[in-house]
């Protein structure tokens, strides 16, 4: 759906304040077009409902209209830019994995997109699985070596703005492989998530998990227009070891290719 803005969405939504009191209703969010400040850009979120409070035994509802706005440090070019290259991206390699594997795909068009990007079924073979999507840049080599990187990011938290922090792709997806596209190697790994999940516990648990973050959140947001983020760095021959449902394809394989400016067609 669309307004003079640009496109604009209706879901339910519940919101619990402060006082103990919900907010039950309808959303209608959308992002608007124009910026407000220099670089900056505004998302509304209208929601309509009535406000349910419970008061000795008794139930009231009040009707109420409210807008929530959201500033996005991000340029608009740059936040358009991410958003529409990582739905090419899923919708690319979904699209070959649902080829290679000669079985369905449906992508996730709830209004939680964190649960899964798109799910992977065959009603003949009965199976459906939920993936997850992740892209790295850095990871070049199976093996370590000297100058080579050979670990896979996996997010474990996002500091917030307040200083607390909220859980990252790995606790928070509801999927059940991971999708990991490595661009330098042309190479599409699955592998499962509890898996994945498991290690970085025993790992840490052991005190060998290996973990980065930046070092300067201001350059961080700065550069990538995002809240900075915790990630376990897992060896990638340690995945192989320990997933042995770890599936390994080329982009060979999937007739993947890459553009100039190392993305896909």
């Amino acid at each position: 759906m669309s307004n003079a803005y640009g496109e604009f969405s209706i879901s339910r939504a519940d919101h619990r304040r402060n006082d103990g009191t919900t907010i039950k209703g309808i959303a209608v969010s959308t992002y608007l077009e124009s910026s407000i400040n220099s670089g900056e850009s505004l998302y509304c979120i209208l929601m309509y409902g009535y406000t349910t409070i419970h008061y000795n035994g008794n139930i009231f509802k009040k009707i109420c209209i409210f807008y929530v706005y959201i500033t996005l440090h991000m340029k608009d070019a740059d936040f358009k830019k991410v958003i529409i290259k990582t739905q090419q991206r899923e919708n690319y390699i979904g699209s070959a994995l649902s080829r290679h594997f000669k079985c369905s795909i449906k992508y996730n068009e709830s209004s939680d997109l964190k649960k899964w990007d798109y799910i992977l079924y065959s009603a003949e073979d009965g199976y459906a699985r939920r993936m997850e999507q992740s892209c790295d840049f850095k990871c070049n080599a199976r093996d370590p070596s000297e100058g080579s990187i050979s670990t896979l990011y996996f997010e474990l938290y996002t500091y917030l703005d307040n200083g607390k922090t909220k859980d990252g792709k790995l606790l928070y997806t509801k999927s059940d492989k991971f999708v990991y596209n490595l661009i330098n190697l042309k190479e599409i790994l699955i592998i499962d998530t509890k898996t994945i999940r498991n290690l970085v516990s025993v790992y840490q648990r052991d005190g060998v998990l290996k973990t980065t973050i930046p070092s300067d959140f201001s350059a961080w947001k700065a550069k990538h227009g995002s809240l900075p983020t915790q990630g376990a760095l897992i060896p990638y021959q340690d995945i192989l070891t320990h997933d042995p449902s770890a599936k390994l394809l080329t982009y060979d394989q999937l007739d993947i290719q890459l553009n100039q400016d190392n993305t896909h067609h």
